[in-house]
């Protein structure tokens, strides 16, 4: 049945004349400081690179492999932190994260050599990405339908205030006490966190700082009928369609986010000539507008709510406007770069509005498609439903880190980046809206009850077979370097194309990748192309036959 009916008025007392305590913003508050404290560790790298690639000894490849350890670290991180608030709650399951990517922040102080720091922020991601699956089952449990919305975009500027926090942080400490010291506060600020979230941290039926019409307020559009707390299996969530039309919202506009947070700054040098403590000023501009975005966005839907408008035309007509906000951002590559130099560029500060407007319409985009699975889905299922998403934005930011770099390498320019930046939110938007219409919740009687269809679960194990298929294809080459050196070169290769290239003919054609091609086209692919392809097609295969076993619900199977 449609959910599509108008919310309940807001209720300000109880039928005892009782007024709601605010205590749920409380801990609004507190998902706010360790979103911020995420942050903070996550981009803190980006403001020392140049200091700590002298002080460890890195090249830009190796550079380059860390921040995609971080990356796949987060996706695999979103799964497992996911079932982990599942399983064990809220208020346990978030400390547990929060204490353990403390410990992988600080692990960094003992780094002294690249492989080292690597492992370091790959237990930081692994762990880091605990934050919003927790954060955003919180919300659900502790806010009404009505101010969800805002609620996270309150708790998601966070990542906004901690980026603007990393770089004052490294020019504050590291003249003073050297590198290490920007990477020791956080643990100090998290074991606080920790201390208050543990102690004031309930549900708010068992919460005695809540009164009885703070509980009646949250409850005020739950549906009726008794609470199922049992955590739900992923292989439940991926029938419906709108777990699927948060996945490719995700995937599609996450990547954005990754490209403003790890390219905007290179982007500002490069193109108005400008050095590092004039990027100050316009990388603050930008997350300054992403706050104002955050906090805009999810307050816009809000007020629409109680104005009557229905849960669907609210985050929509919301989503709508923010996807529009993000084209200008098209034209910040081809703003003329002589309007002045350095840091009174006015061409600068114009690119970097645009950007700050996209990001801020990123950040109100995201507040609500967020929320929207609090919208879709019982609260049981909000974690492992925003793991699954976030697993899908995590993938699509690799893939986005990798592509950008070819594509600046072979350009030189960032034209195609940012209109790949520019237009992945109407996309989004459109993709989203195919697959949930109506945003319809799901109904807890059906939760468990459908099965996924077997062209889904092909493609999904094709997806897995491609994966393991690249891996595998590295033992077909010929190495003349231990696994520790061809390895990292292999997957570059993988990057930059090469991967359809036999090292020997590549050697054949003296470096020349047009000529090394043309003996490929003449018909000399070889199994390092086509092991990712034959393994993606068997696991497909496969998929699509144990499909009713493995995937299919056990409600459906009978007796």
């Amino acid at each position: 049945m449609s959910q599509e009916t108008a919310p309940k008025p807001e209720l300000s007392t109880t039928s005892s004349g009782l007024k709601p305590t605010n205590f749920r913003w409380v801990i609004c508050g507190l998902l706010f400081y360790a979103t911020t404290i995420n942050y903070v560790d996550r981009s803190i790298l980006n403001s020392l690179e140049s200091t700590l690639k002298d002080q460890i000894k890195w090249n830009d490849f190796e550079y380059g492999l860390i921040g995609a350890a971080f990356s796949l670290a987060y996706a695999i991180g979103f799964l497992l932190m996911g079932r982990l608030m599942e399983l064990v709650g809220i208020r346990w399951g978030y400390a547990v994260a929060v204490v353990f990517w403390t410990l992988s922040a600080l692990s960094t102080v003992l780094t002294s050599t690249p492989f080292q720091f690597g492992m370091s922020r790959f237990f930081l991601g692994l762990f880091e990405a605990g934050n919003f699956p927790a954060a955003i089952k919180t919300v659900a449990e502790w806010f009404p339908q009505k101010q969800r919305a805002t609620a996270t975009g309150i708790f998601n500027a966070g990542s906004n205030i901690g980026a603007i926090i990393a770089p004052i942080l490294a020019v504050l400490l590291v003249p003073l006490w050297g590198w290490k010291a920007a990477f020791m506060v956080t643990p100090a600020l998290a074991v606080i966190w920790v201390l208050c979230w543990v102690a004031l941290y309930r549900k708010p039926t068992e919460h005695r700082m809540a009164n009885e019409a703070e509980r009646a307020l949250i409850a005020s559009d739950a549906p009726a009928g008794a609470v199922n707390d049992q955590p739900v299996r992923w292989r439940h969530l991926l029938p419906h369609r709108q777990a699927w039309a948060f996945m490719a919202g995700k995937f599609l506009t996450d990547p954005v986010w990754w490209f403003y947070l790890f390219w905007a700054g290179k982007f500002f040098a490069e193109q108005f000539k400008v050095e590092l403590k004039g990027l100050a000023g316009p990388l603050i501009l930008v997350y300054v507008l992403a706050d104002v975005g955050s906090i805009g966005g999810g307050w816009f839907s809000s007020w629409l709510m109680k104005k009557g408008w229905t849960t669907n035309a609210a985050r929509k007509t919301t989503m709508g406007i923010c996807a529009c906000l993000v084209l200008p951002v098209i034209f910040a590559p081809q703003l003329p770069t002589n309007w002045g130099s350095g840091s009174g560029n006015i061409g600068m500060w114009i690119a970097a509005t645009l950007i700050g407007i996209a990001a801020g319409a990123h950040q109100g985009f995201s507040a609500n498609i967020f929320t929207l699975t609090s919208d879709m889905f019982p609260k049981r299922a909000v974690a492992s439903i925003v793991a699954l998403g976030g697993l899908a934005g995590a993938f699509g930011g690799i893939i986005m880190q990798s592509v950008s770099g070819v594509i600046k390498e072979v350009t030189q320019s960032y034209l195609i980046m940012f209109i790949i930046a520019g237009t992945a939110y109407v996309l989004a938007f459109i993709v989203l809206h195919a697959l949930a219409p109506r945003t319809e919740r799901v109904n807890e009687a059906t939760l468990e009850s459908k099965t996924l269809p077997w062209p889904a679960a092909a493609v999904l194990w094709g997806l897995l077979g491609a994966v393991i298929g690249i891996p595998l294809s590295y033992l077909f080459q010929q190495h003349g370097h231990d696994f520790t050196t061809s390895f990292p070169n292999y997957l570059a290769s993988i990057v930059k194309g090469w991967i359809f290239i036999l090292p020997e003919y590549a050697k054949r054609a003296n470096g020349s990748t047009s000529e090394a091609l043309m003996q490929v086209r003449a018909g000399l692919l070889v199994p390092l192309a086509w092991t990712p392809l034959a393994a993606a097609g068997g696991m497909a295969l496969l998929g699509a036959v144990l499909h009713g076993v493995i995937l299919k619900s056990p409600k459906n199977r009978g007796t």
